[in-house]
């Protein structure tokens, strides 16, 4: 199995990825796609080893989103579809009502009820504010989660103006006045890239020798690499291990208001998410956002799902054109499945999936997934 590797960027000075032009205005994206590092590593590898040697090392590795983070000492991660947040006073506490996940909850009403939970209690399902008792909307955005304490990520912008110059009076060139705005060096990115460790460690030396994104030639995108031990989320099989446990947890806590004594008393299987930390393009044999997956020789339908849809394009530096642009699943998505595997097989499988990514170009970054979100385990405002 590829080796996985989480690396921290942390930059010397403002951040631009590119993310459009519009007339005399350049904009920034908040996180860092895959195919940005691989690019710089290309670029390093056409100077060193020549350009015949780009493809037999890039096609080894496999390159992760970087998200946005203000501590370097943990990671950030989007928050899942799941995660709700009061209308009016939004956000973490305690200074805020906080955030909690409806995920578990959902899945333990609805698998309980058995297609008709309406029979089983009196009730249906619903979601308020446990400080003030006011309603729930999406929260969205990056988190990170240190010292027990949960935070979202702030992301801060700077902006410049910079002026062509005419190449013939070497002075500004009249009517080329034109505004970028970066993210700010303040901002570290965390992500990982799966490869041997000999190219990662190219990898680390281009990124720090070239830099990334957009002007690096005119001051932005110069960043320091660090390699990381532990991103601190644990492995698959204790995310699904932790995930099981709060969901029979919360079984428990669910049934007790049931109406009708046909409730079953625990899951009849294990439970497990799959959740896009990066858009993935999805395509079964059209495109969609729904996701399938194939364990053991066996194809999964998910049992439940959360997505969003959104567009896939980007940009060609080597072809100096446009790439194709794709519906595809946005980040953030959750695709419930279940299972009656041994756990060894299961986890063994799951782990082969996050290494491989779903869907179309995985190798850069797009599909990037994680087994059982931490934030799931959320269930009460924090």
């Amino acid at each position: 199995m590829t080796q996985e590797h989480w690396l921290t960027l942390k930059p010397q000075s403002p951040v631009c990825i590119g993310l459009h032009k519009a007339a005399r205005f350049i904009s920034s994206r908040d996180e860092i796609p895959g195919s940005v590092l691989r690019g710089a590593l290309a670029r390093h590898i056409k100077i060193e080893n020549g350009a015949d040697h780009i493809l037999e090392i890039v096609s080894k590795m496999r390159f992760g989103f970087f998200r946005p983070s203000q501590s370097k000492d943990v990671i950030s991660l989007p928050l899942p579809l799941t995660a709700q947040q009061c209308k009016r006073n939004p956000g973490f506490g305690p200074e805020s009502h906080g955030i909690f996940d409806i995920l578990i909850p959902f899945i333990a009403y609805e698998e309980m009820g058995r297609g008709t939970p309406w029979l089983m209690f009196d009730v249906p399902l619903s979601f308020a504010c446990k400080a003030c008792g006011f309603k729930m909307e999406q929260a969205k955005g990056y988190y990170i989660h240190k010292n027990d304490k949960f935070k979202k990520v702030e992301i801060e912008h700077v902006s410049q103006t910079k002026v062509s110059i005419d190449r013939r009076t070497k002075s500004a060139k009249e009517g080329m006045l034109f505004a970028i705005t970066g993210i700010s060096e303040e901002i570290m990115f965390s992500g990982r890239v799966w490869g041997p460790q000999e190219y990662v460690e190219k990898l680390e030396h281009a990124i720090e020798c070239f830099g990334i994104g957009a002007l690096t030639g005119r001051g932005f995108g110069n960043v320091k690499v660090e390699r990381r031990k532990d991103a601190g989320i644990g492995t698959v099989g204790d995310r699904v291990e932790q995930f099981n446990k709060k969901l029979l947890e919360v079984w428990s806590d669910i049934s007790s208001l049931a109406i009708s004594e046909d409730v079953p008393e625990e899951p009849d299987a294990t439970y497990f998410t799959v959740d896009l930390l990066s858009p993935a393009i999805l395509r079964y044999p059209i495109p969609t956002t729904r996701l399938t997956l194939t364990i053991a020789e066996t194809e999964y339908e998910p049992v439940y799902w959360f997505t969003e849809p959104t567009f896939v394009g980007g940009w060609s530096p080597a072809l100096g054109l446009p790439k194709s642009t794709y519906l595809g699943a946005g980040s953030g998505s959750t695709y419930v499945f279940k299972s009656d595997l041994d756990m060894n097989t299961l986890v063994g499988n799951l782990k082969k999936l996050e290494a491989n990514g779903v869907g179309f170009r995985a190798d850069e970054g797009y599909g990037e997934v994680m087994i059982c979100h931490p934030f799931h385990l959320e269930v009460t405002q924090v």
